[in-house]
């Protein structure tokens, strides 16, 4: 509450009414009062995490001079540099291992299975264990990992049909459902079953179940739910190191399962021989209730093959396939009506020196690219040039967040897989969905020795920040156990590694050397002006642009639906151009703000961000400080007494304690605004009390010099306390002489109810007209008047307000 004199009130509403006057100068004739309200859209880190970054991201930039309102906060071109810091998990891992299977959950990674050492040899392991991030500074939180429920046993072969339950490189996915819950999915793997001699490819699915972060519980084996066989005579086989992955398109969830490698024991007795075979397929199924797999062809459990294979190279002969490569998937939104949902497989072995002809092993560079259908079918795209990584690369791992891709780790091929990198390679997704060429002769940029840590067959997990104002980091990468390079310390490591290291997006980038993408969009979430009839007449936003190279493009749409969030909320509205440089660019340095006319009624407001800048790569960028707009909202406050309470004795002698108002803002004749709709502040409720042998003086409003002379106490009250609908009850009253200055105290019961008798009593809310209110009636309503009988008083000591 404002300590403000009593004696200047005058003066500070003539102040007041002129400010308003002018705001209500630019209010279209209405015969019911509106207000012009300012609302703020996007400001600090927290606003912009709620919208869609792709290609750009965030920054904990701040210019009150450009925006006296200004926060922490702003959107900026992504950073395409190598992620340059990099950190320890803090406790290790409980076992060294590798070739292990990796997800998230909100939060919540967990590692599954893998090769570990058993006894003297490595074999496949079925432990699964769980950390939960700190999503401020990416750290794990507690002090170990968690134990989980162990993969469970399951036939993993037509050939040896006893149970098994150690699995190595399987493919992984995970389902959210909320932050902390949701599915696993862990699809075949390496396995030794009893009675191999050999490791082979299980072709077993199973199902966990995560809640509150953890698994409850894994699926039954469901012969339902197995890999399917690629041909008839070869139904023993199944999939090791292929790529797993969850993508929602059309309001369905699919699991995909691309490419892998079949390994499989062939003859009998001394004859018997292991063979490897690739596979090109595509496998997918959609999620049903309770996680269940079904056939998106006709919904019964089980999986469905597409009939579009990836496109790997011909001319290799038989065994050709795809597998120990990664591939990512998302949506990618890239404005101009432009935008899609698509897959990257990236490097990989092709053929196997295992093949049943014979041959030698071949490598993959490139990456493959399809466009994902709204029914989940893969549209391969036959890209000129193609989309290669600068080496062909063997057991890295990938992630993807706002349109930027990161590889881990890996060995690079040259006529043979070499040891295990620190590399880390880093590309993103241009507006035609093709990866930006940004490498030597190559679609990724690379730093070989950046992890600190060589690391190959290893699990790499992206888990989204809770950027603050010092680490306004977007997300954080996790690259977990995995082999190390035989030649170097620690040599255990060349066997698996108990570690974890991360490296954060959006902060730590090495912009110095590699700049920024030239351009990026970013999208607001919808934002909902809540007035009814609400008509947005303005769109403001602050940008800091350093040089005429720089540049972001405004664009804005609005709807009228009932729910904002709703995923057909804008089908029918257009994008519209918001030019707040006519005369040179799209967005001036500081202060923008381009005015829409009247008439564009809007319960639903989004805009977006086309940053753009100039270099090979930029090494500046554009920044969006913040976004509001001025919204015309009919409509008015309507203050009122509610009541006026003579507060009793409860001892039965009916002695008056003391003296309250309730105040209330609601209008009765159109929508109620707040008090504060058009100017902040405060306004003024004073009370005037007449004896009875006093002749009652009826006061005016405003008040007159006389009625403030007559005033037995007033209360202060903040505008902003007065929301619709709101009540609030005034209990404390201050002494109203011109000459005390601030709030000073007062005993009614001692100044004005001194005697038993008849009072009249009554209260006028916003003495001084502060708060304009509309119709005439609800003006007319901010005087109330009530009789009271006071046969007695029981006095209260009030000590003086101390204002700091």
């Amino acid at each position: 509450m404002s300590n403000i004199p009593r004696f200047p009130r005058r003066a500070r509403n003539l102040l007041l009414l002129g400010i308003c006057l002018l705001i209500l100068g630019a209010v279209p004739t209405n015969p019911a009062r509106a207000a012009l309200l300012p609302q703020m859209v996007d400001n600090s880190l927290q606003d912009f995490t709620h919208g869609t970054f792709q290609r750009s991201s965030l920054s904990a930039l701040r210019n009150t001079t450009a925006s006296p309102d200004d926060l922490a906060g702003a959107v900026q071109l992504v950073p395409v540099g190598i992620l340059k810091d990099w950190f320890n998990s803090p406790f290790l891992l409980p076992k060294r291992v590798t070739d292990i299977g990796a997800v998230a959950i909100g939060p919540h990674i967990f590692v599954i299975g893998g090769t570990a050492t058993v006894g003297a040899a490595p074999a496949p392991v079925a432990d699964v264990w769980s950390v939960t991030i700190d999503p401020t500074t990416g750290a794990p939180t507690g002090n170990s990992w968690d134990d989980e429920i162990d993969l469970p046993a399951v036939q993993t072969s037509d050939r040896y049909t006893a149970t098994t339950a150690g699995r190595a490189v399987p493919a992984v996915a995970a389902v959210s459902t909320t932050q902390d819950d949701g599915y696993i999915y862990v699809i075949g793997g390496n396995v030794r079953p009893t009675g191999s001699p050999d490791s082979v490819s299980s072709y077993a699915v199973s199902i966990g179940t995560v809640v509150g972060g953890h698994i409850t519980g894994w699926s039954v084996d469901n012969a339902l739910l197995r890999i399917p066989a690629a041909e008839v005579l070869l139904g023993q086989l199944g999939l090791q190191s292929a790529s797993a992955l969850s993508f929602t398109t059309g309001g369905q969830t699919y699991i995909y399962v691309v490419g892998g490698l079949q390994r499989y024991r062939e003859g009998t007795g001394g004859a018997q021989r292991t063979i490897e075979a690739g596979s090109s397929r595509v496998l997918y199924a959609k999620v049903g209730a309770g996680g269940q797999l079904l056939k998106p062809s006709n919904g019964t459990p089980g999986w469905d093959l597409l009939t579009a294979a990836i496109p790997v190279p011909t001319g290799l002969g038989d065994g050709v396939g795809i597998w120990d490569g990664a591939a990512i998937a998302d949506h990618f939104d890239v404005g101009g009506g432009v935008g899609g949902d698509v897959l990257y497989v990236m490097g990989g072995q092709l053929r196997s020196s295992l093949a049943d002809t014979g041959g030698a092993a071949a490598y993959n560079n490139a990456v493959f690219r399809a466009l994902i259908n709204t029914n989940g079918t893969l549209a391969w795209q036959t890209d000129t040039p193609q989309l290669t990584l600068p080496e062909a690369r063997v057991g890295h791992a990938a992630v993807q967040f706002n349109g930027n891709i990161y590889v881990t780790g890996g060995r690079p091929v040259g006529g043979t897989p070499g040891q295990p990198q620190p590399a880390v390679l880093t590309s993103y997704v241009e507006d035609n969905l093709k990866l930006a060429t940004i490498g030597e002769n190559s679609n990724f940029i690379r730093n070989s020795n950046v992890l600190g840590l060589p690391r190959a067959r290893h699990g790499s997990v992206v888990v989204a920040a809770t950027p603050t104002e010092d680490a306004p980091n977007a997300a954080y990468v996790y690259v977990i156990a995995g082999q190390g390079d035989a030649t170097l310390p620690p040599s255990e490591d060349d066997q698996g590694s108990d570690t974890m290291i991360y490296g954060k997006i959006g902060k730590s980038e090495d912009v110095h050397l590699t700049g920024y993408a030239t351009s990026g969009w970013y999208y607001s979430a919808p934002y909902n002006t809540i007035w009814d009839g609400a008509q947005v007449q303005e769109v403001r936003w602050t940008t800091t642009i350093s040089q005429t190279s720089l540049d972001i493009k405004m664009q804005y749409r609005i709807s009228t639906a009932s729910d904002c969030n709703a995923a057909n909320t804008f089908d029918s509205s257009v994008w519209q151009d918001l030019d707040g440089s006519p005369t040179s660019s799209f967005s001036k340095n500081g202060a923008n703000a381009v005015g829409l006319g009247a008439g564009l009624v809007a319960h639903c407001f989004q805009y977006r961000a086309f940053l753009t800048s100039v270099g090979s790569p930029p090494t500046l960028s554009p920044a969006l400080l913040n976004v509001s707009i001025l919204i015309f909202v009919p409509g008015s406050p309507d203050l009122k007494v509610k009541s006026i309470n003579d507060l009793r004795s409860l001892n039965g002698n009916n002695a008056l304690t003391g003296l309250t108002v309730t105040l209330m803002n609601q209008n009765s004749f159109q929508q109620t605004l707040p008090a504060d709709a058009e100017t902040k502040g405060s306004f003024f409720v004073d009370l005037f009390v007449f004896y009875q042998t006093e002749p009652y003086i009826a006061p005016s409003v405003p008040l007159t010099a006389a009625d403030k002379t007559r005033s037995k106490g007033y209360a202060n009250v903040n505008k902003s306390t007065m929301t619709p609908i709101a009540e609030y009850t005034v209990a404390q009253w201050c002494n109203p002489s011109p000459l005390v200055r601030g709030c000073q105290a007062i005993d009614l019961l001692s100044t004005t109810f001194t005697q038993p008798g008849t009072y009249t009593v009554t209260a006028v809310i916003d003495s001084f007209n502060y708060v304009p209110e509309a119709p005439i009636q609800a003006e007319q309503n901010n005087v109330t008047t009530k009789v009271i009988v006071v046969p007695s008083t029981a006095h209260n000591l009030y000590m003086p307000l101390i204002h700091k």
